[in-house]
């Protein structure tokens, strides 16, 4: 189901717009429906990411010794 929209856009922008759209073979249109399209998922992307960060932050890092540390002449491999 499609709903007609009125947009005011200035003459140059419109203008501007048709040529983009002749010069790629397609209408204003769905020239309008893929930008939109676009930004929807980017947006939608990006809130996931955010929303997964903003888990892994609540949930806290380990940053104490860890069971691999190793001793510093370990890792020159010195002998004691």
């Amino acid at each position: 189901m499609h709903q007609n929209v009125t947009l005011k856009l200035d003459k140059e922008l419109l203008h501007n717009a048709k040529m983009y759209a002749v010069q790629h073979k397609t209408s204003l249109s769905q020239l309008m429906v893929t930008a939109l399209k676009s930004i929807i998922e980017k947006s939608a992307t990006y809130d996931k990411a955010k929303k997964k960060a903003l888990t892994y932050l609540k949930k806290g890092f380990k940053i104490g010794p860890s069971p691999y540390y190793s001793s510093r002449d370990f890792l020159h491999d010195r002998k004691i």
